[in-house]
Order: C-alpha cells, then structure tokens, then sequence
C-alpha cells in the first residue's frame, strides 16, 4: 500500500476541477460513458424501456437491448463484483471506502489529494452505483439480498453525488445532479417503508429467495435521468475518443498496454495520432473520432518517401557520372 501511495503521489496533477477528474488512460471510465450514453441517452426511450419483463415476469436478456447492455456490464465485465465497501479505480487498485477521508481530499487544495481523486474518479463511483443499483433491483424477482445490496450502493450516491455538484455537468460525465438526486430521493422514501421489513425478511429467510409479499412497488426505483454527452465542453483529447467507436471493436474495455489507450493512441498532440498504434484495419481514421463528425478527417497526408542507402543508387551515382 505504500508505493501505491508514493505512486499516487508522483502523478502529476491536470488543471481539471479535481473532484470530477479522472484517469481516462485504460479506457475503463470512458466505457462506462460509453454505457451510460446507450442506456439513458435517448430522449424518446423512456426509462421503463430498461425494465421490460419477458414472458416469465422477469427483465432478462430476451427482453431488450438496453438490459442486455446492462446484463453485459454486471456480469460478463465484473462492474458489479466489488462489495459497496470498497472502491476500485480505474486502474485496479482497491481502496476501502471511507466517506471522511473522501470529504478531506475534496476540501483539501494539496496535489496528492487532488491525484488521489484523479485516481479514484468520483464520477465514475457514482455511476457505477447508478448502474449497479438498477442491476441489482431489476435482474430477477426481487429478494431481500438484492433490495439490501442494491440500497447500499444508492447511499453511496447519496454520500458522492452532493460532492459532484458543482462540477459534474462540466465534466465528460453525461450525467446531471438533479437526475442523481431525484434518484436517490426515491430509493429513500422507499427505504423509510421498507429497510427494516428487508432486513427481517433477510433473517428469517434465504437472502436469495424472491421476496412474495413486498408492501411497495419497485417501478419507483428506475434511473428516470437523460445521459447526455456534452461534446462540445469535452478536453481535447476526450474529444477523439467519444463516443467511443465500438462497432470497429478498436480499444478494449480495460487497456493492458499504453497502445491499446485510447487518449494515447488518439492524443491530439501529434496531428495523426501515434502511428505505432495503429494498423490493418485499425487505422487511425476508423478508430478515432473527428472534431466534426458529420465531415470527418481530412484526407491523410502523403507518406514521407523513404530514404535508402546509397547502395541502392550506385547506377545512378558511379563515379564521375552525379546523374
């Protein structure tokens, strides 16, 4: 634990609001935009489209492709595996979740604390209680274990989301406070009539078993907020990532190698991209996404001619003959 403090500590700190930064190099926060913006970013899909139940009354993969996204991102991608008592960043490292030491390094205006919420992505937290907690409500008839565990990622959001506040809809989440707190007031009331009958029914039956008897309905309990992408106020080297391309399956959910990242293979600094990212069918025009979707990248400049040897040339130059 100490030299990943030390290496927190080394990381140089980008002139972002620090408690809505986030370290974007392995491709796993920009995913999770990814997720959110086909989830929630249709304005004409209501969020009960997310919950259709199949024949069976249970919201399942045969039931839409939202859920099977969702179903995808819990399961398949581990999203959901951690206990709420920790955090992961998005890098792997596990980090016991401790409200006051969070509160310190928003408040704090030293750069070790800055880079530690870099690290930790606080915005990301919250969303993948966001998803978490609908995954958690809705995959199945619902039981005691579920509603509990899924009420315990909601009062995480209630503990992050109000730290958010005054930068969130600045940053590159497609989220709004408004939606996370309207959210999280629901889970609340519903709480209030429901925690203590939960944790009753948790001890005199299997956590697992589907609860038949709920005094209350479970439609309340949707994300009922728009994700939408804010293109425009993206930093520039977010801009070429999102949204994220993939159909042509470029950049992997976690990145094992700095030429599978995204923002370094996309990075603006170099007009192309870093060409030893590139190749095949993977070039950089398919799999980074231009300023101007609608026109696209400009034509590719010619290759610089290769410069070979003067061996090659010996007919051209022999010895008193320069033609």
């Amino acid at each position: 634990m100490f030299f990943l403090l030390v290496a927190l500590l080394l990381l140089p700190c980008d002139g972002t609001d620090a408690v809505c930064s986030c370290n974007w190099e392995d491709n796993w926060w920009l995913n999770l935009v990814e997720d959110l913006i086909q989830l929630y970013g249709n304005p004409d899909r209501s969020a009960s489209e997310l919950h259709v139940s199949d024949a069976r009354k249970n919201i399942s993969r045969s039931a839409s492709t939202s859920w099977r996204l969702l179903e995808e991102v819990a399961l398949e991608q581990g999203l959901c595996q951690r206990d709420p008592a920790v955090l992961r960043t998005g890098s792997g490292i596990i980090w016991r979740f401790n409200p006051a030491w969070i509160e310190f390094a928003v408040n704090s205006s030293r750069t070790a604390e800055a880079n530690f919420l870099k690290e930790l992505c606080l915005p990301g937290q919250v969303a993948t209680d966001l998803l978490c907690s609908q995954f958690l409500t809705f995959a199945g008839k619902p039981s005691a274990g579920s509603l509990l565990a899924a009420g315990r990622r909601v009062r995480r959001i209630r503990v992050l989301a109000p730290l958010l506040s005054d930068c969130l809809e600045a940053s590159p989440w497609p989220l709004r406070s408004a939606d996370l707190d309207a959210y999280a007031d629901s889970w609340e009331a519903f709480q209030n009539k429901t925690w203590d009958w939960l944790n009753q029914q948790g001890a005199v039956r299997h956590h697992r078993e589907p609860l038949q008897d709920l005094p209350v309905t479970l439609s309340q309990l949707t994300f009922q907020g728009q994700a939408e992408l804010r293109r425009a106020k993206l930093p520039e080297d977010l801009r070429r990532c999102l949204p994220l391309r993939r159909q042509e399956k470029c950049w992997p959910r976690r990145a094992a190698s700095l030429s599978q990242s995204c923002t370094r293979c996309c990075d603006p600094t170099y007009p192309r991209g870093q060409s030893s990212c590139f190749g095949g069918i993977w070039t950089f025009e398919v799999c980074c996404v231009p300023d101007d979707i609608v026109a696209g990248w400009a034509p590719a400049p010619p290759k610089v001619e290769e410069i070979v040897g003067p061996g090659s040339l010996k007919k051209r130059y022999r010895r008193g003959n320069p033609r």
